[in-house]
């Protein structure tokens, strides 16, 4: 039986950096229409193309990259602080001026 590769969640976080829609912090943006956004949505997506962090900003983007280019950082209780789109009470998803970035580590099940 081969093994399936998860992120571990929850991930790590690195902290949460000043973002605008057009500045680049990771350098790839997940196009995709998600009807929910969490780490685990984010995640997984930037595990696909085997990247080394997920960022998420304004509560429902989702953000990859190998290297982070802007580390502006900023207070995360204030400034990451948006409710992640149509997910359960408590997730938070980056904010309107600021993208959290996350490790994405992984483990076989």
């Amino acid at each position: 039986m081969q093994n399936t590769v998860v992120p571990v969640l929850p991930a790590p976080s690195l902290g949460c950096f000043y973002w605008r829609k057009d500045e680049v912090i990771l350098h790839y943006k997940v196009e995709e229409t998600f009807k929910l956004m969490s780490q685990k949505t984010c995640a997984e997506s930037c595990l696909k193309y085997s990247y080394k962090y997920f960022g998420l900003a304004n509560g429902d983007l989702c953000f990859c990259g190998d290297e982070i280019l802007n580390k502006a950082p900023l207070d995360k209780k204030k400034y990451c602080n948006a409710q992640c789109k149509n997910y359960h009470f408590g997730q938070k998803c980056g904010g309107s001026i600021a993208m959290e970035i996350f490790e994405l580590l992984t483990e076989e099940i």
